[in-house]
């Protein structure tokens, strides 16, 4: 994605992570706090038992240390091409990767790349989280989506609203987060089977 990002998107990526403190933070907590507790990251990570996980479009990186903290035997490794210090483009394959609150800022054409960056750096399992706004068609947003992942197999899929008071975390939640649709894919790259 540093292909693809302009420095614009660059410099309002910045401006909104300096903006809102909990940007970058616990993945898993997206899932955990959903209106049913349906999967849950921590053990689909124990019963995956990645060597390796990739946060892509980490922010301030809080998600890939909470699970460095819970995983340390696992290779954990953040890229983010708006943040210095994670913007150097990860190597290699990883059998899961990370992309959370990432798609929804993209374009058709970016997001395109993206996923083909996506597909490159997935050995196993690519978990992709997103926020769709009230005024968007949840179902047709979620099929948009979909549509870009042709090399991936849909293994759990789910829409939801967040449950603010299932929260274990103490930063303030953008009203935003309340308000929309959250999007969760667990999606396993199919050319590597």
């Amino acid at each position: 994605m540093s292909s693809t990002i302009t420095p614009e998107q660059r410099a309002w990526n910045l401006k909104l992570h300096a903006e809102n403190d909990v940007w970058g933070g616990s993945p898993y907590y997206l899932i955990e706090v959903s209106d049913t507790n349906d999967i849950d990251l921590i053990k689909f990570i124990r019963s995956t038992n990645p060597r390796s996980i990739l946060d892509f479009g980490c922010g301030k990186g809080y998600a890939a240390d909470n699970l460095k903290q819970l995983f340390p035997a696992i290779d954990i490794v953040k890229y983010d091409p708006c943040f210095p210090e994670f913007e150097t483009y990860p190597e290699g394959k990883f059998d899961l990767v990370l992309c959370y609150q990432v798609v929804q800022m993209t374009d058709a054409t970016t997001l395109a790349l993206m996923v083909q960056e996506l597909e490159q750096l997935t050995e196993k399992y690519l978990i992709v989280g997103a926020i769709i706004r009230p005024n968007e068609d949840k179902d047709e947003k979620l099929d948009y989506y979909l549509s870009f992942f042709k090399n991936f197999a849909v293994v759990f899929k789910k829409l939801w609203r967040l449950a603010p008071e299932r929260l274990s975390h103490k930063r303030d939640l953008l009203q935003h987060w309340i308000n929309n649709y959250h999007v969760t894919l667990i999606l396993k790259n199919i050319q590597n089977t």
